[in-house]
């Protein structure tokens, strides 16, 4: 098994091929929300297809915990729902005490 540093380094390398293979993180994310939103008839926002995502690892970490995908792919997964919500504050800000308190 690979300490920290060394699934942090892989995990960036990884996402920085897939981007270069699909696409921004972003414009992925984007595109799997308004798929899964048509096909289940409900709006899936793009960091919950990130979190979604992640579960499916989750899961298959029950079934093989020692998979060192599934937990690279967690930390990626992760970093993209961070990196998806840093932009949405940005592009979208809203007050988030407001929301909570139903204001």
């Amino acid at each position: 098994m690979k300490n920290t540093n060394e699934l942090l380094d892989q995990t960036r390398i990884i996402l920085n091929d897939r981007g270069n293979i699909y696409g921004s993180s972003r414009t992925n994310h984007e595109r799997i929300s308004e798929l899964w939103s048509g096909y289940l008839g409900s709006y899936i926002s793009p960091m919950q297809v990130s979190l979604m995502q992640l579960l499916v690892k989750v899961s298959r970490l029950a079934e093989t915990p020692n998979h060192e995908d599934s937990i690279q792919d967690i930390l990626g997964y992760a970093c993209i729902y961070g990196e998806l919500l840093n932009a949405y504050e940005n592009d979208f800000p809203i007050d988030l005490k407001a929301v909570q308190n139903g204001v």
